[in-house]
């Protein structure tokens, strides 16, 4: 599926903006507004999912469920982005319940999947490098546990902690 953001002329500040040295200032992590989270990986014929779940109660933002009352998946990339398959979040959200997941859905690399995960919150951005393990897609397969229990299901698998990327931790 295919969802874009409506056309403002400009390329959102997450794909423009160098990520930020220095770790997020506790209060701007904690009642954040205006953030976009994006992954991006360059490996062809890869297809990568992000998973984000702004609250632990909240509904899961993925491909197949790209629109909630928080936020919105505006791409699927399903086969090596030139840029970041990124989920807009709407108003305040306390970073520090943020859920994220990435899962390696699609495609082979003998050598798993490097990526780059990004947050903008306003004008500012941060960014962490990750790598998955797994040499093949597995189709989503462990979303629930990796969303729900919190834990790494399989190598196609990885969590990321939001305040690890800000530097908050």
């Amino acid at each position: 599926m295919l969802v874009f953001a409506p056309d403002t002329g400009t390329e959102p500040v997450l794909y423009t903006v160098e990520p930020e040295d220095l770790p997020a200032p506790d209060p701007i992590w904690r009642a954040a507004s205006d953030v976009s989270i994006g992954v991006s990986w360059d490996v062809q014929g890869i297809d990568l999912d992000l998973y984000v779940r702004p609250m632990p109660t909240s509904d899961v933002i993925y491909y197949n469920h790209a629109q909630t009352s928080e936020g919105r998946l505006f791409k699927d990339f399903t086969n090596s982005p030139d840029g970041f398959e990124t989920v807009a979040l709407n108003g305040v959200v306390d970073l520090s319940q943020l859920q994220l997941a990435v899962n390696f859905y699609g495609g082979r690399n003998p050598g798993g999947v490097a990526g780059e995960l990004r947050f903008a919150i306003g004008s500012q951005v941060w960014a962490r490098p990750f790598h998955i393990s797994s040499v093949t897609g597995n189709q989503g397969q462990g979303a629930e546990q990796a969303l729900v229990a919190r834990e790494v299901p399989n190598a196609a698998w990885v969590l990321i902690n939001p305040l690890e990327v800000l530097g908050a931790q």
